[in-house]
């Protein structure tokens, strides 16, 4: 039996799409080719286009790596999921 509660899975799922999210920002606001990228990464092409699909769970210094490797800023928000006026919606 898991401890998670609704609540507690619902914020999981919204961090999880919020992450998403981000990542397609980021594949479509880019104008660096994907070689170029991969280069600053030190990576392959494959590794840096599985890192732009998601396919890898990136700490937010990998991400940090990746959207200046894309000379893209990245900025970050914490909003309550619990309360409408901080953007949240229960």
């Amino acid at each position: 039996m898991s401890d998670l509660t609704d609540a507690a899975v619902d914020t999981a799922v919204g961090n999880y799409s919020a992450q998403v999210e981000l990542l397609e920002q980021i594949r479509d606001a880019t104008t660096v080719p994907l070689d170029v990228i991969a280069e600053r990464l030190g990576v392959t092409e494959p590794v840096a286009r599985a890192y732009l699909a998601g396919s890898f769970d990136m700490t937010l210094t990998e991400l940090r790596y990746l959207a200046n490797a894309a000379e893209l800023l990245v900025t970050y928000e914490v909003t309550s999921p619990t309360d409408p006026d901080d953007g949240g919606d229960r």
